[in-house]
């Protein structure tokens, strides 16, 4: 009986760690009309900050973005949906941020969650 419980106990220790980690809580990164992500992107097209929490269905954050040519600064406060936040960035970026690298804080409750940079490559060069 106690070597069962010891195997058990083992066993526990070992997987519970290895799931946990194998899906992040939170996610986010930059993406186009269909979803798709990715990390560098051309002024012009369609861009989105996606953002997914795996436990909280409804929860409320702020995202900032920060970066570009222009020095773009600018935070957005909403609401997930089902776990899910999709914030429109594309005037912001193609026009008032311009070409260049950017970077993306997502904060829940006042504390940062996820971090992730892009780079938008010029319209036409």
């Amino acid at each position: 009986m106690t070597r069962a419980l010891l195997a058990i106990a083992v066993v526990v220790s070992v997987v519970l760690p290895t799931a946990a980690g194998a899906y992040p809580r939170y996610v986010g990164y930059l993406g186009d009309g269909s979803g798709r992500a990715y990390h560098r992107a051309g002024q012009g097209g369609l861009h989105y900050l996606l953002l997914t929490d795996s436990t909280v269905a409804n929860g409320r954050y702020r995202v900032c973005i920060r970066g570009g040519a222009g020095e773009l600064r600018r935070c957005f406060k909403r609401r997930l949906r089902f776990g899910f936040g999709k914030v429109n960035v594309s005037l912001l970026v193609n026009d008032q941020g311009g070409p260049g690298r950017y970077r993306v804080n997502w904060h829940v409750r006042g504390k940062r969650v996820a971090t992730w940079r892009f780079r938008l490559a010029p319209e036409f060069g």
